[in-house]
């Protein structure tokens, strides 16, 4: 990613500057290096925004988010930001919209927010949306339990039962 930045840089394409920077902040928030990864997702947000690719923008403003303490204040502001933008518009255009959903949840889920089942029931209908148009269910099912993200939305919908699985209607 880091290499991707810098060619991108030196062509002057801010675009492509900015998926760099987003998954340099999921790296680098994977090794646990918050602050280094909160720069590389605001820089990325800062872009986004300017370029008005908003739907992309959410993708680093959630990656922000996830930089915080989920109970937080800032977690809180950024996953608002994200839900404002939600009422008016869908993540249509975003690389991993449910990596976005399930931030929003777990925060909102640490605040005790009033909107986290609905938000995880939007969260299920797209995965469950998405795993349906995979007609192979070997390749279905390793879309579903294969994916840390989607893996992590089928545990909390067990958890709580919010809709039927993918595949059984």
């Amino acid at each position: 990613s880091q290499q991707a930045l810098d060619i991108a840089r030196e062509l002057g394409d801010r675009s492509t500057a900015a998926f760099a920077l987003t998954h340099l902040g999921h790296a680098h928030l994977g090794l646990a290096e918050t602050a280094v990864a909160r720069t590389a997702y605001q820089q990325a947000y800062e872009i986004r925004t300017e370029l008005g690719e908003s739907a992309l923008a959410l993708e680093s403003l959630a990656g922000l988010a996830r930089t915080y303490p989920p109970a937080s204040a800032e977690a809180l502001a950024h996953t608002t930001a994200i839900l404002t933008y939600l009422q008016e518009n869908n993540l249509t255009g975003s690389e991993q919209p449910l990596r976005i959903y399930l931030t929003c949840y777990q925060i909102l889920h640490a605040h005790q927010d009033a909107r986290a089942p609905s938000l995880l029931q939007n969260a299920q209908q797209l995965l469950n949306d998405r795993a349906n148009h995979i007609g192979d269910p070997v390749v279905r099912q390793s879309f579903l339990e294969n994916v840390p993200t989607h893996r992590a939305l089928r545990d909390l919908i067990a958890d709580r039962d919010v809709l039927p699985p993918a595949g059984t209607g």
